[in-house]
């Protein structure tokens, strides 16, 4: 869809850092997208009059949340009764909701910065890049009564 081309990101500028969540779609990871990784050494110990050398590595990059979704390249390999893989069914999807992110933008709704494809040997995976939300999870927030006291209903 050439409309989605400017949301088209290289895997190589994604770095996947530490899961964050899993659901039935996939797994979702905190990620730094863009930036340089620099490192540098730090540290010095006084007391013992040498420098301890450590590395300390950070990236320029905008903290995101990348949900990845994994479809088995077995699910190519079969067509349903209306001509369509499992495969390109779950890519289609991935389509949609990626043409349905793109063009929302309010303070209210999770940013969409774009969509990456990661080519392994047994499977495809769709990488969807999304803005990082402190909180934790959303239906956690509405269900955890004891954790989340202050919050009536019309407030959740």
């Amino acid at each position: 869809n050439p409309s989605l081309q400017p949301h088209i990101i290289k895997p190589a500028q994604l770095e996947l850092e530490e899961v964050i969540g899993q659901g039935a779609e996939g797994v979702v990871w905190r990620a730094t997208y863009g930036g340089v990784k620099m490192s540098s050494i730090a540290g010095v110990n006084a007391a013992k009059g040498d420098v301890a050398r450590r590395l300390q590595t950070h990236s320029t990059g905008q903290e995101v949340a990348v949900k990845v979704t994994a479809i088995s390249n077995i699910s190519f390999s079969f067509s349903s009764s209306n001509g369509e893989t499992e495969g390109m069914g779950m890519l289609n999807e991935a389509q949609r909701e990626a043409e349905m992110l793109q063009p929302l933008r309010h303070p209210n709704v999770v940013g969409f910065y774009g969509v990456a494809i990661r080519y392994k040997s047994m499977e495809i995976e769709v990488l969807t890049v999304i803005e990082l939300c402190s909180g934790g999870c959303v239906n956690d927030l509405v269900l955890d009564f004891e954790a989340h006291p202050d919050l009536s209903w019309s407030s959740k």
